[in-house]
């Protein structure tokens, strides 16, 4: 169960890491943000400053009445917190210092968070770098990718103001040939072709990290 506003958690602690310097977006699911949001907020910061920036959410929640009610890491660093006056209500806040599959990074966090635009209170990615994780996220670990997602990376693919950014970061991560043919079944609208070039897709992150290193 969720609170029925995240608004007295997350306002200070957007606004203190703004106060405190530390670069931030939130990566997905943040239309309705500050006040709620569907699943976990995933939020990304440099490596150097996750240790401050969890110090700072630890402090504002208890300030604000909610208790940690669980902490781990993983490929993220996640905490769940409790409303004090009703612990069935909690929030989920992943702390994300890289964009990554099966240890190969897609995009650097470096240009990820050079690139955010204001939104709110807080930062989200570019859309042609949002655009690139959600289309690749989901395909890379289960080779599918939800509908309602595919048709909003279809309309970016054939938007003139964004389709030519949202190719050229594709290219970066998977390199030009494949691009190319993701952005013909984007444009043809065929998640049928587009799903089916899963582990190709995988192949072309694995190649692409190595020749870079």
């Amino acid at each position: 169960m969720k609170p029925a506003s995240l608004r007295t958690l997350l306002l200070p602690f957007f606004s203190s890491l703004k106060k405190n310097g530390i670069r931030f977006c939130v990566l997905r699911d943040y239309e309705n943000l500050p006040d709620s949001c569907n699943n976990d907020v995933d939020i990304l910061v440099a490596r150097v400053a996750v240790q401050k920036t969890e110090q700072l959410l630890l402090s504002i929640a208890e300030e604000n009445g909610y208790a940690l009610h669980m902490r781990a890491e993983h490929s993220c660093l996640m905490l769940v917190f409790h409303d004090r006056g009703n612990p069935n209500c909690k929030v989920h806040i992943d702390l994300h210092t890289q964009i990554m599959w099966r240890g190969f990074q897609l995009i650097k966090t470096q240009k990820i968070l050079d690139t955010t635009i204001p939104y709110n209170s807080f930062f989200t990615p570019s859309p042609p770098i949002e655009h690139s994780i959600n289309l690749l996220m989901r395909l890379l670990y289960h080779g599918k990718i939800r509908q309602n997602n595919f048709d909003i990376i279809v309309q970016a693919a054939i938007s003139e103001t964004c389709k030519d950014h949202f190719f050229e970061e594709l290219q970066t991560i998977l390199g030009r040939f494949q691009a190319t043919i993701i952005f013909k079944h984007l444009v043809k609208n065929d998640i049928n072709a587009l799903e089916k070039r899963r582990n190709q897709l995988r192949i072309a992150v694995i190649l692409k990290n190595i020749t870079h290193t």
